[in-house]
């Protein structure tokens, strides 16, 4: 069995962060020392009852890097998992991420799904884990999905679903 890699990004107040995820209590040490982070962007807050009254708590997602000494914090909408594996130019993939293939004209979102996808023609088997959804180009196959890795085809990751979207790419994502 081989060893899995797992890991996530998000898009922090400085770019991209890469490690691994935790979700925690934004406290008063954090609204101190990263009031950049003291909005909905980052954060998720929920009514909780604490002793005779009900005080809103914020919790937010930190990526922990390499050295689990730092943290920073992530927008949790911008949070992907590392799928395993990498692009030709030996790029890791990450959900969220846009790839092209080396066929014209086409051009992939990778999501996580369960369900049933149809992954290839006349397919519609269940499926759970990471897929590429066709946001350009014309084929055959009724599904909108393919497997990770189309027959022969090389792929390239070409931006991400965060950050400047090129139009065709905004009409087909909303």
């Amino acid at each position: 069995m081989e060893n899995r890699i797992i890991k996530f990004r998000g898009l922090g107040v400085k770019g991209w962060e890469y490690g691994h995820l935790t979700y925690e209590q934004f406290g008063a040490f954090d609204r101190e020392n990263h009031s950049e982070c003291n909005n909905e962007d980052f954060l998720i807050y929920s009514k909780e009852k604490t002793g005779i009254s009900k005080d809103t708590i914020a919790y937010g997602y930190k990526i922990h890097l390499g050295n689990h000494q730092s943290s920073r914090w992530v927008k949790h909408k911008t949070i992907g998992q590392f799928i395993g594996k990498k692009d030709e130019h030996n790029s890791e993939i990450y959900e969220g991420d846009i790839v092209e293939d080396d066929r014209d004209g086409f051009a992939f979102v990778i999501e996580y799904r369960i369900g049933n996808v149809g992954l290839g023609s006349g397919d519609s088997s269940y499926h759970c884990g990471f897929a590429m959804k066709k946001i350009k180009g014309e084929w055959a196959n009724p599904g909108n999905y393919c497997d990770l890795s189309p027959s022969g085809y090389r792929i390239e990751v070409v931006g991400d679903i965060h950050r400047k979207l090129k139009n065709w790419e905004k009409e087909q994502l909303h």
